[in-house]
């Protein structure tokens, strides 16, 4: 990160930590909602670092360098179970919902979209930004990678 710290969750700490690698230290923060299992982390292109809660089912923010609150943004969806989220070439971040079977799109303003995935009851787990601007995911239980295409 932009902080020179390393970002990490702590599922099943309930946490959002970071990690000097010159100091070695760590430091925690805890998700507002309980029992939400933080899993997927990235860095946002607004500088903070974005990441998903799975039992909780938001998508949650926290400041660059962990200063400031942490805001959560509840997905439309219930139970969708928000897996790993990735910045996209738009300039927003997305997310897969595994239980929910749709890729979900969040701005930086917390604003919120969902889009379905094709194969029923497919999990997608995994997602990534491709060089040919597109979101491209895996789909568990659909035995397939799945391709979004936003422009």
């Amino acid at each position: 990160a932009l902080d020179g710290n390393l970002w990490f969750t702590e599922g099943f700490g309930n946490k959002i930590g970071h990690i000097s690698p010159f100091l070695g230290r760590i430091t925690e923060f805890p998700v507002p909602t309980p029992n939400s299992e933080p899993t997927g982390i990235t860095m946002g292109p607004d500088f903070a670092v974005w990441f998903t809660e799975l039992v909780g089912n938001k998508i949650g923010r926290i400041p660059l360098f962990g200063l400031g609150a942490i805001q959560e943004f509840p997905l439309p969806t219930p139970n969708s179970a928000p897996a790993l989220i990735t910045s996209g070439p738009d300039g927003a971040l997305w997310f897969t919902e595994a239980i929910g079977n749709k890729i979900g799109r969040i701005t930086i303003c917390g604003s919120i979209a969902e889009f379905a995935v094709p194969t029923p009851d497919s999990q997608p787990i995994g997602i990534t930004s491709g060089p040919d601007e597109a979101l491209w995911f895996t789909e568990q239980n659909g035995n397939k990678i799945g391709r979004l295409s936003i422009f």
